[in-house]
């Protein structure tokens, strides 16, 4: 059995239209890392041959599927600290 590499993450707000796509390895990534995996869309459907946004228009698709969010928080350091006060348990 083949087992793949990796894995996405796409994750698209219908009303304001943002997205956010991740290609990630297997295995624990510490939170300041997941930047690193932030990519398009585009990339993601490039990869797996999937199309995730076909009732939208061709238009649409390009301008959500091309960008890559700038949704991720900049500081990552400062929100995994943050986290791990209010979630003690989780190890980032």
């Amino acid at each position: 059995m083949a087992v793949p590499s990796g894995f996405f993450k796409v994750v698209v707000d219908p009303k304001t239209k943002e997205s956010q796509a991740f290609l990630l390895p297997h295995g624990r990534i510490p939170s300041a890392d997941l930047p690193l995996y932030e990519t398009s869309i585009r990339e993601v459907e490039r990869k797996t041959g999937l199309n995730f946004l076909p009732a939208l228009s061709e238009s649409e698709q390009d301008r959500i599927e091309s960008a890559v969010s700038n949704l991720w928080p900049a500081n990552l350091a400062v929100w995994a600290k943050e986290r791990s006060a209010v979630c003690p348990s989780d190890k980032n």
